[in-house]
């Protein structure tokens, strides 16, 4: 509780936040939702080298796992 006490008292607190979401495909005619794959507050203070990053580590997370990964999207800013 301290750690996390420490980080709220003399962390600055981020205004904006992070979130990845997966979305299985299917075959069949039903709709799945994406769900949550990840949340983190951000700053809003990044480039697209670490963007590209974070994507590659993503994907070789999912494939330890047997997860194919067919492509990203992003939000179209242009720093992507």
């Amino acid at each position: 509780f301290t750690c996390l006490e420490n980080w709220y008292l003399n962390d600055p607190i981020a205004k904006s936040l992070g979130a990845h979401l997966i979305q299985p495909l299917s075959s069949s005619l039903e709709n799945i939702s994406p769900y949550l794959l990840a949340v983190y507050e951000t700053n809003n203070k990044f480039k697209s080298p670490g963007v590209i990053a974070r994507w590659g580590y993503i994907y070789r997370q999912c494939k330890a796992k047997g997860v194919r990964v067919i492509g990203y999207s992003s939000d179209c800013a242009s720093r992507y």
